[in-house]
């Protein structure tokens, strides 16, 4: 994780962590290699990412803490090889 003037880059993968009751994705999150994971806010770039689950990214946004769960809001997102 790098940080510059409250802005994070994050590297890892799009994983899925939450499901409606027909088992569709409805929240998606970043697994980094430390096992961490950040749930992505589901604004119109967290919902772009969607079409990237199980792929590897490098992200950058403002990370936050709500409900005891880390989250980041992406402002940009690169795919990784």
């Amino acid at each position: 994780m790098r940080e510059e003037s409250g802005i994070t880059t994050l590297m890892g993968i799009v994983i899925p962590c939450q499901w409606d009751d027909d088992g569709n994705v409805v929240r998606i999150a970043l697994a980094t290699a430390d096992e961490r994971e950040y749930e992505i806010v589901p604004d119109r770039m967290g919902r772009d990412l969607v079409s990237r689950i199980r792929s590897s990214v490098r992200v950058t946004g403002r990370v936050a803490s709500r409900h005891g769960r880390e989250v980041i809001t992406v402002k940009t997102c690169r795919d990784l090889p």
